[in-house]
This record gives C-alpha cells, sequence and structure tokens, in this order.
C-alpha cells in the first residue's frame, strides 16, 4: 500500500474493508474508492469502449472517463465513478466493460482490430445481409455496466426551494461571494458537490489573509452555517439550469440516514456559479495508459488521500500550473525524473519553483510515446538535443484549465473563446446567472476573491461593505504562479494512438479523418467520431477535440465554437427522478365574510368541512363549551 503516514483528512483510525474485482483491499473513512485504489496500487480499473484497453485513474472528480464501476453492494448500481463512490465498510465494487476479468479482457482483440473501427464504422458496414445476424454480436459489445434486477431498495424525495441568491460551489470565491451576500440578510443558499466546502484550497498549499487557505475556509464557512438567512449543502451536485433561473440539484446522501437521494427545485432571483475549471489533458501516444495521470489529480490524491500514484514520475506540460506541485510531489517522495515542457521558454517563478525542487526541466521536449502496457515503464521523447528516454512509473501532464461553463450554458449564456487562456469563457448573459473565479476563467486567486466581491456586492445594486478585503498571499513556496500557457497541438503523424476521448477511444486520427470526409460542423463530427458522447460528456476531452478540428481547418478555434452543453451535467438517477414530492404540510383556511368579527368577538373557531372554519360556540372568560350553550 502506497499510502503517507500523515497528512490527508483520511480517519487513519477507522480502517474499511472493501473489495474491488474480487479481491479485498483496506481503505480509511474519508477516502473515495477511487483514492482507496491508488493507496492500493491498483493500477488497471477498466477497459475502454470500443478496443477494450485498459484503463487506469485520470482524475479527481466528477470529469473521470475511466474509473467506472458497477457498485455491487448497494443496489447494483451501473457506471458509477469511482472518484465519486464515498468509500464505506463492505464496499463491492467491480469493473464494467470487461471479459472475465480487466486485467485480462479477451475483447482487446479490438485493438488489434483498429482499422476495421475508424471514426464513422458503424455508418460504412452491416450495409447488406441479415441484420438479425449481426444486431446479436452489437448489442452484446453495446453498453457498459449492467442494469439491476432487483427491485431499488432506497428512498428519495423532492422538494421546492425558493431563495435570493443560489450559490454553485463553495471553493473560495463561492465562499467569499457567500460571505459578502449573508451580510445583506437576504436569503443565501450554497450548494457544493463535494464532501467539504473549500475547492481547490483544500489540495493547494496557499495563504488568505496570513493563514492556510484550508483554514481560512473552515473558519468562514463555520460563520456562514451558523447564520438564519443561509442555506447548505455539501454533496449536491446542479445538475440542470433550466427558463425562470430554475436548477434543478441532487443532494446525494443526505443527514436523514433513510433517504438515499433528495432532488431540489430551486428558483433563485440570481445564480452565482462558482464550480471552478477542470485540467484538460495533453495529447500524445500512450497517454491513455494506465499510470498516466492529470497532474493535479495527482495533487489531490496526495495531499486529500495521502495516497502516493506512484515512485518516480515525469511531469509534462505546456503552462505554469503544474510547477506548483512539485513541492507537493516531494514531499510524498516521489522521484521527479525531469518536467518535459511544450513551451520554448519559461518565467524566472517556474524556473525558481524547478530549482528549488532539484528538479531537471527540459523545454520545447515532446512524449514520443509511452512504454507499458498494464503500466508505465518509461516515456520516450524527442527535445532540441533528439529523440531520449526517461524511466518512469507515472506519467502526470497537464494541458491547461477549462472553465466549467455548463450551468451557464444551459441558461442560455453565450461562449467566447479567449486566446490568453487558450480555453472557452462566459460570454453574453441570457439568465440572472453571474459566473466567477475559475468558471469565469478567472485563474488567478487573488483575482477571484476580489472578483466574487465585487460582482455579489452588485447583484442587488446595493453595497453590502465588504470590498474583498480577503486577499490571497499567494503559494507557500513563493509569490502565486501567474497562468501561462502556450496550446501546442502534437503532430499530425504520430507513432502510436493519441486519445482525447479516453471512453470511447477517439483518437487524433479519427479527428481527421472525420474532417477529410467534408464533416465540418464541430456538432457532426462529435456525432460521427462519437467524442464526448461518454458518461463523461467530454469535459476534458471536448477542448482538444475543438482545437484539432480548427487545426484541420486552419481556423480559429472561436470559429468552431463548442458542442452544446445539455443538462444533466452528471448522471441523475432514475430513482430521485421518481422520487416523492413531500414539504410542509399546508391546509389553506376558508373564510366567510363574517369571519373577522367572530374571531374579535372571542368565538372558539373549529373545522366546519371543505376546509372551512366557522364559529362553534361564544365563551366568556372562564366559560366551558357546555356553559357557553347552556346560557
Amino acid at each position: 500500500m502506497t499510502r503517507l503516514a500523515n497528512g490527508g483528512v483520511i480517519d487513519r483510525q477507522r480502517p474499511l474493508r472493501f473489495m474491488f474485482n474480487g479481491k479485498r483491499y483496506q481503505g480509511y473513512e474519508g477516502d473515495t474508492l477511487a483514492s482507496a485504489l491508488v493507496a492500493n496500487d491498483v493500477l488497471i480499473v477498466g477497459r475502454s469502449f470500443k478496443y477494450h484497453r485498459p484503463r487506469g485513474i485520470l482524475t479527481c472528480g466528477p470529469e473521470e472517463p475511466n474509473a467506472l464501476v458497477q457498485l455491487v453492494s448497494d443496489g447494483d448500481q451501473p457506471n458509477l465513478r469511482a472518484t465519486e463512490v464515498p468509500l464505506k465498510e463492505g464496499l463491492e465494487a467491480r469493473s464494467v466493460n470487461c471479459w472475465p476479468s480487466a486485467r485480462f479482457d479477451l475483447r482487446a482483440i479490438n485493438s488489434f482490430l483498429a482499422p476495421l473501427f475508424p471514426a464513422g464504422f458503424y455508418y460504412k458496414t452491416f450495409m447488406a445481409g441479415r441484420w438479425d445476424f449481426y444486431s446479436r454480436f452489437i448489442r452484446q459489445a453495446a453498453g457498459l455496466g449492467r442494469s439491476p434486477k432487483e427491485r431499488d431498495a432506497g428512498r428519495y424525495e423532492r422538494v421546492n426551494h425558493h431563495t435570493d441568491v443560489l450559490i454553485v460551489g463553495a471553493g473560495p470565491t463561492g465562499v467569499q461571494a457567500a460571505k459578502t451576500l449573508a451580510k445583506s440578510d437576504r436569503d443565501v443558499m450554497v450548494i457544493d458537490m463535494q464532501a467539504s466546502p473549500g475547492g481547490h484550497l483544500l489540495f493547494h498549499s496557499c495563504q488568505i489573509n496570513s493563514q492556510p487557505g484550508a483554514d481560512w475556509v473552515s473558519q468562514e464557512v463555520a460563520k456562514l452555517q451558523a447564520r438564519k438567512n443561509v442555506t447548505w449543502l455539501q454533496n449536491t451536485t446542479a445538475t440542470g439550469y433550466y427558463d425562470h433561473n430554475m436548477v434543478i440539484a441532487v443532494e446525494h446522501e443526505p443527514a436523514e440516514s433513510w433517504l438515499k437521494e433528495r432532488l431540489w427545485h430551486i428558483r433563485a432571483k440570481k445564480v452565482v456559479i462558482a464550480t471552478g475549471a477542470v485540467e484538460r489533458p495533453l495529447i500524445f501516444p500512450g497517454n491513455d495508459r494506465p499510470g498516466v495521470m492529470l497532474a493535479d489529480a495527482a495533487a489531490r490524491y496526495i495531499r486529500r488521500f495521502a495516497a502516493v500514484p506512484g515512485k518516480r514520475a515525469v511531469i509534462y506540460t505546456n503552462n505554469s500550473t503544474t510547477y506548483a506541485h512539485l513541492e507537493t510531489f516531494k514531499a510524498a517522495g516521489i522521484e521527479i525524473q525531469g518536467i518535459l515542457d511544450l513551451r520554448e521558454s519559461l518565467s524566472e517563478t517556474e524556473l525558481g519553483l524547478a530549482r528549488k525542487s532539484k528538479v531537471p526541466v527540459l523545454v520545447n521536449a515532446r512524449i514520443k510515446g509511452v512504454q507499458g502496457r498494464a503500466g508505465v515503464k518509461g516515456v520516450t521523447y524527442q527535445d532540441e538535443s533528439g529523440i531520449k528516454t526517461l524511466s518512469c512509473d507515472l506519467v502526470c501532464h497537464s494541458g491547461g484549465w477549462n472553465p466549467l461553463i455548463h450551468l451557464y450554458s444551459h441558461a442560455g449564456g453565450r461562449s467566447r473563446f479567449e486566446q490568453e487562456s487558450a480555453a472557452f469563457v462566459p460570454g453574453e448573459r441570457a439568465q440572472a446567472a453571474y459566473p466567477i473565479g475559475g468558471a469565469n476563467g478567472t485563474f488567478s486567486l487573488d483575482q477571484g476573491l476580489k472578483e466574487a466581491s465585487d460582482i455579489t456586492n452588485s447583484l442587488f445594486g446595493e453595497s453590502t461593505g465588504d470590498t474583498g478585503s480577503s486577499t490571497a498571499a499567494g503559494p507557500e513556496t513563493g509569490d502565486e504562479v501567474c497562468y501561462r500557457i502556450d496550446q501546442i497541438w502534437p503532430e499530425k503523424e504520430l507513432n502510436g494512438k493519441a486519445f482525447v476521448d479516453f471512453q470511447n477511444d477517439v483518437t487524433t486520427a479519427d479527428i481527421s479523418l472525420a474532417v477529410k470526409e467534408n464533416f465540418r460542423s464541430i456538432e457532426h463530427v462529435k456525432r460521427y467520431t462519437t467524442a464526448g458522447m461518454a458518461v463523461d460528456q467530454g469535459k476534458i476531452g471536448n477542448p482538444n477535440v475543438i482545437g484539432l478540428v480548427s487545426r484541420e481547418l486552419d481556423q480559429e478555434q472561436a470559429s468552431v465554437g463548442t458542442t452544446t452543453f445539455r443538462p444533466p451535467f452528471a448522471p441523475v438517477s432514475f430513482g430521485v427522478i421518481g422520487g416523492s414530492e413531500r414539504g410542509p404540510l399546508i391546509i389553506p383556511a376558508r373564510t366567510t365574510p363574517m369571519t373577522e368579527w367572530n374571531i374579535a368577538n372571542g368565538a372558539a373557531m373549529d373545522e366546519a368541512g371543505a376546509n372551512f372554519r366557522r364559529p362553534f360556540f361564544f365563551p366568556r372568560p372562564g366559560e366551558s363549551m357546555e356553559d357557553a350553550v347552556a346560557r
């Protein structure tokens, strides 16, 4: 087991036993299934859909495309992301889409038959002969997890809620927004999909008001939760933003032990979107191997769960944020073999962080391939001096950050491409939706906190007096790393498969073929190649698809545009959709023109049928009903 002796939010006094793919493992209270698998050195967690290539854990959140599991121990639930399954005693899960096992999958023969399965192959084959013969094999290969056969024993409910302001996300900007608005005595509701508030402050060492960011969050949240005008929900995912400022959210594991999930219909006058951003992968041959992980995800497993994903790492990047993780990796005992940076030049801050951690940096370097099949054994790279190899068992890569603009787009908001951050950010507003922080393309913590105060102060045209007094002092390793990125695409001809959609096995060659076959609209390319049509809905992969299409068409990414963001943001169970609608019991009273006079003259009112309340008798002081009637 690769678990640090100290650190993280896990409770080492409460070990939990669980089973994965028939084998017994141990984790701790506070783990997710994914973090427990990382700590137990489980590399292969599943297989890809088309080629059945081995897959490992790639991310640490709801954007995970690889680690889909069938949760056998809790109602036989299919296609759950291991990154979002809280570990429990006796939990039992297994990989999906593999036979007979994830480590040895006979259907992996599809990988050798890849030339028969290019983009859109299903439109070009099965054109003649007996469909009833073909369909048997197609149906057996279709799908991932298996639908449960037993009745769902869980209990669900649906509630309605009205509030002045809904804040989606409880990271640093969401907390700052709530802090600002709560002072105005308006009704504020905060929902956050994580088990604990804080967002990236839980995984990065940065200071706010001369104290650790995580401590600042804990203090502010405690104050907010004590206020009567603030409703606070963790483990709650906003799945869709609809007309008239209605947001639908699913609360997982409510406080009531008898309730499995609760569906919230939230109507707000204003909605503040503080959902942050997700890291996108780089494109290189072998980027789907188990042991290849997003850099931020690797840092999160270390800092939050004390789970170390490897011993010897190579870092591959095109942006500055990766350098902030060096100290975390070194402190966890990971030997960093080198940083391969696609950019031609680095800032003094980045070079200083590398020197401090004693990590060699190679600029203008590209990974040409990943050695190993069931895990990483090394990488082949090319820089100005030629082609070389580095031995490693972990590749941490980062291709920049994508603001989570899904809810903003659900509301009808437009997006625009920002060249400086190489990402699509919120554009023209359609409803009363106000993105802040990472969700708005603001990647500086200091600027994000100020933006949260400024925007929330102006929501109702009034000031709360808070002008963003909480400012970030930057990471403990030095000044805050200014976000710098150069979006550099891979060569058109690659020696090996480079994936842009990990779950559906969509490669750079598939995107190129679709454009060659005259597909010009990004929506058509998406459907022809199935890029972004898997369970993760392209959260991390679609920006790369857009970039590749823009290169093939020789157009700007802004001209190519994005695919349509549709709800739900994350999968929603049928149980919670069909849950009973419960709320406060309300029986409206019906009155007559004499009701006010009767009450004023001391009448004892009682039900008289059809919700009418009428006088039954008029007692004097000290009289009983019998005395009043007799009088």
